[in-house]
Parts: C-alpha cells; sequence; structure tokens
C-alpha cells in the first residue's frame, strides 16, 4: 500500500474521532487522548521502513 493511501487513513481515522467526540459518542477526554497518540502513531507507522533486523532463529 501507498504511503499516501495510509496517510489518508490515519486522516480518516482521526477526523472520525473528531466527528464522533463532538457527537458525543466518544467522551471529549477520550478523544483528546486519542488525538494526541494516533499522530504519534500514524507518523511512526508511516516513516517506518519495516523490520530492518535479519531474520533470526532456525538451525546454524
Amino acid at each position: 500500500m501507498k504511503k499516501t493511501t495510509r496517510a489518508l487513513i490515519w486522516a480518516a481515522a482521526m477526523l472520525g474521532i473528531a466527528v464522533l467526540a463532538a457527537m458525543g459518542a466518544i467522551e471529549r477526554d477520550t478523544a483528546t487522548t486519542m488525538l494526541i497518540v494516533l499522530p504519534v502513531v500514524a507518523i511512526t507507522n508511516l516513516l517506518g521502513g519495516g523490520c530492518t533486523r535479519p531474520a533470526h532463529g532456525g538451525a546454524k
């Protein structure tokens, strides 16, 4: 999946939380916390290049 698509999905999730909080479906404190944490998780997800550690285990 392209980074642009993943970024749009993260943005939609954040907007969804904001809308649900505005409608009262989510408590304001919960929504505030989620809107602080989600961008950090999104940036980590978007900038992460995947695991760079070589596979380990198995017979030697």
